[in-house]
């Protein structure tokens, strides 16, 4: 499973999925297994310290 493989992941947000809880759908700028795109709730989204 994808969530418990992988603890961190760039990528960029495609659209919010759902408001309450808020989500996120984010396409990987990468493939891991397959998977490209992931449902991501807000709270473990934050911006990249290089681009801040």
């Amino acid at each position: 499973m994808f969530q418990a493989a992988v603890t961190d992941a760039v990528g960029h947000i495609v659209k919010q999925t759902s408001e309450q809880p808020p989500k996120y759908l984010v396409k990987l700028l990468f493939s891991f297994r397959g998977v490209t795109e992931v449902e991501v709730p807000a709270d473990r989204i934050h911006a990249d310290k290089k681009m801040e």
